[in-house]
């Protein structure tokens, strides 16, 4: 997102500070705001989420940090200037606990600001494509996922079903009498199906806005039931 796309939202009650920001933004980004108190500030933002808050650090109603948290609560990715004449630390500290992404100190030139929003706006774009690069991963995987379960298991549900047809057959006809080697099978099938589930009720409970990727490729591995007897060999 480039800056001359973006709306900003300026959370500030000085008149001198209020005239250098239209001066330096108003003709560089898409759409200008104001706010000169916490009500104004939450009711602009709820409504029009802008891009970007330029926000000093006290106003004479409430503590600006306290507006900026509040603003991270309804969006926490949400791009936050502190442009303040502020010299208190616990200020700064509290800002870098509530997720502020920048500090720009007052007195500042237009030059200065410029560049601190172009870098912050840069950041976040390269955030969103990381995020949309691993979300893409993560559909990846799991048609992966999907594949490795129709490929590997597809042999073990055809005997599955052919057993069962061939048992209920046997039983109507009173020709039920199992040999070992079809226990056997029948015992092997039954933890092979057990597997199966686990790993079909894994994949229906992923999350995959929150899954993490070493979670999908543990259920692509434990799909495939020749693992075992490849480690076991």
């Amino acid at each position: 997102m480039l800056l001359n796309d973006s709306t900003v939202l300026c959370i500030e009650e000085d008149n001198q500070s209020k005239k250098f920001l239209i001066d330096a933004l108003k003709k560089r980004v898409k759409s200008l705001y104001f706010a000169k108190n916490k009500d104004e500030a939450i009711e602009s933002f709820t409504k029009f989420h802008q891009d970007i808050v330029i926000s000093e650090t006290k106003l004479s109603d409430k503590n600006i940090l306290e507006i900026s948290e509040k603003i991270k609560e309804i969006d926490k990715n949400q791009l936050i200037i502190l442009f303040s004449g502020s010299k208190n630390i616990d200020d700064y500290k509290k800002a870098i606990n509530i997720g502020i992404n920048s500090f720009l100190s007052k007195p500042a030139t237009k030059e200065e600001l410029i560049a601190i929003l172009d870098k912050n706006l840069q950041k976040l774009e390269l955030k969103k494509i990381n995020l949309n690069l691993q979300e893409r991963e993560k559909v990846s995987l799991v048609l992966k996922l999907i594949h490795e379960i129709s490929h590997h298991w597809r042999q073990s549900l055809a005997h599955i079903l052919f057993l069962s047809s061939s048992f209920i057959i046997k039983k109507e006809m009173n020709l039920f009498k199992a040999k070992e080697d079809e226990i056997k099978d029948i015992d092997k099938i039954s933890q092979e199906v057990k597997k199966l589930a686990k790993v079909l009720k894994e994949l229906n409970d992923l999350d995959l806005k929150n899954v993490k990727l070493p979670e999908v490729e543990k259920l692509i591995k434990i799909s495939n039931p020749l693992e075992e007897e490849k480690n076991i060999r």
